[in-house]
């Protein structure tokens, strides 16, 4: 994850959680997990492209792969953790609503 942060990979990847393309979704919260557990200084850079809707959207999706759903759940943590506007945005888009769904329907976690 260094490697390819120190390449300048960050934006390119940034970019990509615009695109809608269903097979990258998988891919990306892959890749976002890992850099957030890496170093999670781009929770300024993830709040400015709106990328908390992607990932509490990607948490609604049918047929996820459960391992799936608790990377997207560290994601939004990370983006959480110790940052007003992080929470705010993920308050503001029911965050804790789509939570308390996914919890009640016990697909989290196998």
């Amino acid at each position: 994850v260094n490697l390819a942060l120190s390449v300048g990979i960050f934006p390119y990847v940034l970019k990509l959680l615009q695109s809608r393309a269903p097979d990258l979704r998988q891919v990306l919260v892959f890749i976002w997990a890992k850099i957030l557990a890496f170093d999670n200084s781009c929770q300024q850079d993830l709040i400015n492209a709106n990328a908390q809707a992607t990932f509490i959207d990607h948490l609604t999706w049918e047929g996820v792969n459960p391992e799936q759903h608790i990377m997207a759940v560290f994601i939004l943590t990370s983006i959480c953790e110790g940052y007003r506007p992080g929470q705010a945005q993920c308050f503001g888009q029911n965050l804790h609503t789509t939570l308390a769904r996914l919890l009640r329907s016990g697909s989290v976690g196998g």
